[in-house]
């Protein structure tokens, strides 16, 4: 017996065996297929095969967690079983559709060889094997009636042998528990998990939630509801397939996009409409993808009312059907009505997923999708993709086995991956690629800064330092300081002007320094900088400030830095001209706790350093004295004065060596006008020049 059941030869031997399991006995039909891949004394079973065993024995088809101690011997005594003159089929429901044209094709091919059935089996069509379209479906048949065409067997229990001969009926669509599964089949008949690696605790725990409302009847006041949260990409719904395909349940995913219309009324007719449609899937899963959409604001509906009313359905579809969970997914909780978060049984968050978790991705999807990756690369790529989730790591992959493709390589490597990378890289944050030498002096405050940055992270369970404030007069390099910090620390880095998070609208400056500090999470490691923090933070109280916006802005500041957790996995900079206009509160221990001065150079050593770094990339002259140049500038001076100069002294030496170019162009237009005059004297007086 193999796995999967796919394609079954002419060679096949069909074998009576006694499946035993506790004092239940029970004689049963296999077709048996010897593998030499499959290990000795070990058998291994189809999913269909399984789960009509299971139900044979009288084992719950939807206990998939259930530990089976079952014997089987070789029943002698059973005689063959003979064809069928018919069969009824009864298909599941399905949310997709499929044209009976390619069904009929599809179960032509898969009765090509003696398919045993008896009543009561469920039968899975792979139309991505039988059906010539190859699409990536399975349909699920109920056996509900078998007769043989000849006489009647001793045993009515036992089934009966299905070919082309055979003629197949169908009747009305009916839904039931299907086999249960947890690995695809791939080409050249290669085994995948159908869930990708890392997301495994999310998987125990959506399975220990649903497993009770299929498996028993519970309390009506018990509501079905469940609430999935986690940004764009990071795997909610290939979760919830992978859920229910191990529950053998129907997995229904539909887009509240799809639900919004101009109307409260329109609207709620379409909600109507969808769980009118659900009643024919149950047992089932059901997926209201962007779930967020109908609790926006939007001219023309109440968010409210819809979301009394969503309510109101689900109330009194849990009174009439068990077997089904509702599961509402959005990117963010703060985006959905609190109706619907008071009304929810559960709700659980998909993190940004770690360094472990991405190579586990990154292993799974390798496989699945057979790109060839060396360790090394595979590394590389851990350590760059911070904040990337499962959507993003797929495209990396996918874009990287292109580029592999143009230069005909067997492996993809670091050239493949580069490209790509830097452009994924812009649209997430910004990894900076600055290096020590670009920073001039400040050799303290680098030693500073990197040390408490190291410290919060080795602390452990300790509430270590979130942050650090730098100020001083402006271009003296704070901005520059924080992006090689992050550079060399290997972090991503967020930077943000305080005045780009400020809104118009009552309550968004908020939800922009909520989304930021979520974005910094989802980067983690990160680094997050605000520029001109005295704009975003000010002394609260302040006159003023008649609306109380500025308050309001703090306080948000306040509560999301105090919510980062203590593994240091986002440190905060921060960066200003005036301090003292700072409100105290960010000061103190906890958050901005320690303050740093970033001053102008002073002495000419420091100078010479920031010199150094401003011209490292350039071309100077072999007798250039940096130390008399230093000599003549002003006793205090900034980074960004010393880059005027340098700039200046750039811009000076282009448009000298553009006018000697001029030069020497109008010289060989001369050179070019005279040597064409003489040739046409030549040419006249037949004068060889």
């Amino acid at each position: 017996m193999r796995y999967p059941d796919r394609g079954v030869p002419p060679t096949c031997q069909l074998l009576p065996i006694d499946f035993i399991y506790g004092n239940i006995r029970v004689p049963e039909y296999v077709q048996v297929l010897q593998c030499e891949w499959v290990p000795k004394r070990t058998v291994v079973f189809s999913c269909d095969t399984f789960h009509n065993i299971k139900s044979c024995l009288g084992i719950i088809p939807y206990a998939p967690n259930l530990v089976l101690k079952m014997k089987f011997d070789i029943h002698k005594e059973l005689e063959h079983p003979k064809v069928a003159r018919k069969v009824v089929l009864s298909s599941a429901h399905r949310p997709f559709r499929v044209s009976p044209e390619i069904v009929n094709r599809a179960f032509k091919n898969y009765l090509r060889y003696s398919r045993y059935m008896k009543k009561g089996d469920v039968v899975g069509l792979d139309l991505g094997i039988y059906s010539p379209e190859r699409l990536p479906a399975t349909l699920y048949f109920s056996v509900l009636d078998i007769d043989c065409t000849e006489g009647l067997q001793k045993n009515v229990d036992m089934g009966l042998l299905v070919t082309e001969e055979t003629s197949v009926y169908q009747q009305e669509s009916k839904q039931f528990f299907l086999p249960s599964s947890e690995w695809d089949l791939l080409g050249d008949c290669k085994l995948s998990p159908s869930l990708p690696f890392g997301l495994h605790a999310y998987y125990s725990t959506l399975l220990k939630w649903f497993q009770p409302f299929f498996s028993q009847k519970l309390a009506d006041d018990l509501k079905p509801v469940i609430i999935l949260s986690g940004s764009s990409g990071c795997g909610k719904s290939r979760l919830l397939k992978s859920v229910s395909a191990k529950l053998g349940v129907c997995h229904w995913k539909l887009d509240c996009n799809n639900l919004i219309a101009s109307t409260t009324l329109q609207i709620t007719a379409n909600i109507k409409s969808a769980f009118s449609k659900l009643t024919k899937l149950t047992p089932c899963i059901f997926q209201l993808h962007n779930a967020q959409f109908l609790c926006s604001d939007t001219d023309g509906f109440d968010r409210e009312q819809i979301a009394l009313f969503l309510i109101e359905e689900i109330s009194s579809f849990r009174s009439q059907h068990a077997s089904t969970v509702i599961v509402l997914t959005c990117q963010d909780l703060s985006s959905l009505s609190s109706h619907l978060l008071d009304f929810s049984l559960r709700k659980l968050v998909i993190l940004p997923p770690s360094e472990g978790v991405r190579k586990s991705m990154l292993i799974w999807l390798c496989h699945r999708n057979a790109i060839p990756v060396s360790n090394a690369v595979m590394a590389q790529v851990v350590a760059q993709t911070q904040g990337f989730n499962l959507s993003d790591l797929t495209r990396l992959l996918h874009l990287a086995k292109k580029e592999m493709r143009k230069r005909k390589g067997t492996c993809v490597t670091e050239e493949d991956l580069a490209p790509v990378l830097d452009g994924m890289c812009i649209t997430k944050t910004d990894v900076s690629r600055i290096e020590w030498e670009d920073v001039g002096g400040l050799e303290t405050l680098k030693t500073n800064i990197i040390s408490s940055l190291v410290s919060s992270r080795l602390l452990g369970g300790v509430q270590g330092r979130r942050g650090l404030l730098l100020h001083g007069p402006p271009g003296t390099g704070k901005t520059l300081l924080a992006r090689a910090v992050a550079s060399q620390t290997s972090c991503a880095f967020i930077s943000v002007k305080g005045p780009e998070l400020l809104n118009m609208y009552v309550g968004q400056s908020e939800a922009n320094i909520r989304q930021l500090f979520a974005k910094a999470k989802e980067a983690a490691p990160c680094i997050l900088f605000f520029d001109e923090l005295d704009s975003l933070a000010p002394n609260r109280g302040n006159k003023s400030d008649s609306g109380g916006v500025m308050d309001r802005v703090v306080s948000q500041l306040l509560t999301e830095l105090d919510g980062l957790n203590s593994a240091g996995e986002v440190f905060v900079l921060g960066a200003t001209n005036r301090p003292d206009l700072i409100d105290q509160a960010l000061l103190r221990p906890g958050r901005f706790d320690k303050m740093f001065y970033v001053g102008p150079c002073e002495d000419d050593a420091s100078k010479i350093k920031v010199f150094q770094a401003l011209t490292r990339k350039f071309i100077l002259k072999d007798d250039f004295d940096v130390t008399a140049l230093v000599k003549k500038l002003p006793q205090q001076v900034t980074g960004a004065h010393l880059y005027a100069v340098c700039s200046e002294a750039w811009m000076n030496a282009a448009k000298e060596l553009i006018g000697i170019i001029f030069v020497l162009s109008c010289l060989i237009a001369v050179c070019c006008r005279q040597i064409h005059v003489l040739r046409e004297i030549s040419r006249r007086s037949n004068i060889i020049v």
